[in-house]
């Protein structure tokens, strides 16, 4: 099954996926590592692509891998209201429409990239979720 530097996974008699031994090493490690998952929400978006920047320029400072930002769906809450408190009049309405945008970014490291992402400043409109890796 093997040959030389690279072996081949057979399933059936033709060759079905290959692999050298330091793109083996290179998945597992990346398999391996601790990553962190950080959602963002926020009303406004200017805060939050602000926030974005400032962990990306922590990451890249640190020089570790970084995922996103990652546009997620906006959220749209719609609310339409009459205008008139009384009910007297024409039926005449106003809408008014609620966004809020959300960013998803990974961020694969140690600790020490955690305690410099806790010490971004955030805004107060900018909501902050952080989810780690069991390994």
């Amino acid at each position: 099954m093997f040959s030389g530097k690279a072996f081949i996974l057979r399933l059936t008699s033709k060759p079905f996926f290959a692999f050298t031994f330091t793109t083996v090493f290179q998945y597992k490690k990346w398999f391996y590592m601790a990553w962190v998952r950080i959602k963002l929400e926020s009303q406004i978006i200017a805060d939050i692509e602000d926030v974005c920047t400032q962990i990306r320029g922590v990451a890249e400072r640190a020089g570790v891998q970084l995922k996103g930002p990652i546009p997620l769906p906006t959220k749209k809450l719609k609310i339409s209201t009459r205008r008139t408190p009384c009910g007297d009049g024409s039926d005449t309405y106003e809408k008014w429409e609620l966004r809020v945008h959300k960013r998803l970014i990974e961020v694969f490291d140690d600790g020490r990239v955690l305690r410099e992402v806790m010490r971004v400043r955030i805004p107060s409109s900018v909501n902050i979720a952080m989810q780690s890796s069991p390994a």
